[in-house]
């Protein structure tokens, strides 16, 4: 290796360090927000649960896990050490996809690394980390769905190199379990691990392959959970809400406008587009393929990319018809994760094309060192990188840690308000809120939903915001 490719290495290193770095120190800045304090206001737990699922959505277990562990007064009052768990959660994620997808080419030390950087990818080129990582609502719903999709389809690779009859039964068990919880956090969990499942079956039963009985089952199972959560109640009850939902010209407009504006971007995204090339410069590359691409032997370079896109289509269309939108941020950070997973499997499959062209084109040139280069510039120059940096400045209107501190206050004063026995409360403005973290604090509408869940948290009967200009 040359100097000028140790150099770039190391600036790829050091950019991912930068990055995980400064994800994890935001995470002591966050606070409960908006349905935080929805569900940890719950006075009776499975009466609740019961209404979300009859009324409202069928994520029977992100909420059900929402208002078990936001009810507790002792895990908000260690929020970040929650939020620091899913944080975890997630770049055990990354290892766990780097691990299957990379599966017999490279040592573990570099699996590790290739799925670190997966996962620095991740943080970076999601739509809104705020409504994922610093909110435990939203990272209930939209982050622990992909964590336990993964998690059962590592299970499933994990079996395949074991001989053993009782450990083998064993990680089944615990493949469906993850899998069948997996379907309960999100509709869009739900539909993307069906869509893997039923893939990975129809070539199993096709080639005869001995495990095919196995992912049967692990395919039964999603199904039914799939079936419980999309079929709950209240999904269709929650249509009512959205006076635009129901439309079929709506959803194709909704789809079309989603995949010109989110996923085409991402596919444009030059931090994926340099990280793809980085790894297509493997050397083992041109002479190995990972087990999941000879067994079956399928055409898996058409198969994955078109199984992709169909599932970004589909989450669009079903957003559209249930909603008249494209769906919130939180939402596209589920998707953009799946992205991220569908591309990492597409450029795999395509990799006996793709390496060996790249290799003799780069050989003896600086070409490898250059893409290194532009992606540690594209990982440090990230939106989701400059806003967290920004958070950190010590401008009047735009301090983090002023921030914070301003949002304990009014916590307190909230908490101080209902032992003196005042009831109608008027706070004062906060400072301008972090740009990594989601705006979805209290607002200056009496009855919006935010002020009123908070209320009923504290025991009072309303709050609200003062106008700025007040």
């Amino acid at each position: 290796m040359t100097v000028l490719s140790r150099l770039s290495m190391s600036a790829v290193v050091l950019a991912v360090i930068v990055v995980i770095g400064l994800a994890a120190v935001l995470l002591q800045f966050a606070v409960p927000l908006a349905d935080d304090y929805c569900r940890g206001a719950v006075s009776d737990a499975f009466r609740q649960f019961q209404n979300n699922y009859f009324y409202w959505s069928g994520r029977w277990l992100s909420i059900g896990l929402g208002i078990e562990v936001l009810s507790k007064p002792a895990l908000l009052q260690h929020y970040p050490l929650v939020m620091g768990v899913m944080f975890l959660a997630a770049w055990a994620m990354w290892l766990s996809v780097a691990a299957v997808l990379f599966q017999g080419l490279s040592s573990r030390r570099a699996v590790a690394g290739w799925g670190t950087l997966l996962f620095a990818l991740y943080w970076t080129g999601m739509p809104s980390p705020g409504e994922s990582f610093y909110w435990v609502s939203g990272s209930f719903e939209n982050l622990l769905g992909p964590i336990l999709a993964a998690a059962c389809l590592g299970c499933m690779a994990a079996r395949s190199g074991r001989k053993t009859g009782p450990v083998r039964a064993v990680i089944l068990c615990a493949a469906g379990l993850f899998g069948f919880a997996s379907t309960g956090i999100h509709e869009v969990t739900a539909l993307g691990l069906g869509l893997a499942c039923v893939i990975v079956t129809a070539a199993m039963i096709w080639s005869r392959h001995p495990d095919r009985n196995a992912w049967i089952f692990l395919t039964l199972v999603v199904a039914i959970g799939a079936l419980v959560t999309i079929g709950a109640p209240g999904n269709f009850n929650r249509t009512r809400f959205f006076p635009e939902s129901g439309n079929v010209l709506r959803s194709l407009q909704m789809a079309g406008w989603g995949m010109l504006t989110i996923v085409i971007p991402w596919i444009l995204d030059i931090k994926i587009l340099t990280a793809s090339a980085l790894i297509l410069l493997l050397p083992s590359f041109t002479s190995a393929a990972p087990p999941w691409l000879t067994r079956p032997t399928l055409p898996w370079c058409w198969i994955i990319p078109a199984a992709t896109v169909l599932l970004m289509v589909g989450i669009l269309l079903a957003t559209g018809w249930g909603s008249g939108s494209i769906g919130p941020p939180r939402l596209h950070n589920q998707m953009y994760a799946m992205f991220l997973m569908g591309w990492t499997a597409s450029l795999m499959a395509w990799s006996d094309r793709l390496s060996p062209a790249l290799q003799v084109t780069s050989r003896r040139t600086a070409v490898p060192a250059i893409i290194a280069f532009a992606l540690a510039a594209g990982l440090l120059t990230a939106p989701n990188t400059i806003n967290g940096l920004h958070d950190f400045l010590r401008a009047p209107n735009h301090n983090i840690s002023a921030w914070h501190n301003a949002v304990q206050h009014r916590y307190a004063r909230l908490a101080a308000a209902a032992t003196s026995g005042e009831t109608d409360l008027a706070l004062p403005s906060l400072p301008m809120s972090p740009l990594s973290f989601g705006d979805l604090g209290l607002t200056e509408v009496k009855g919006n939903a935010r002020n009123a869940c908070t209320a009923r948290y504290f025991k009072l009967n309303s709050i609200v915001v003062k106008d700025r200009g007040q």
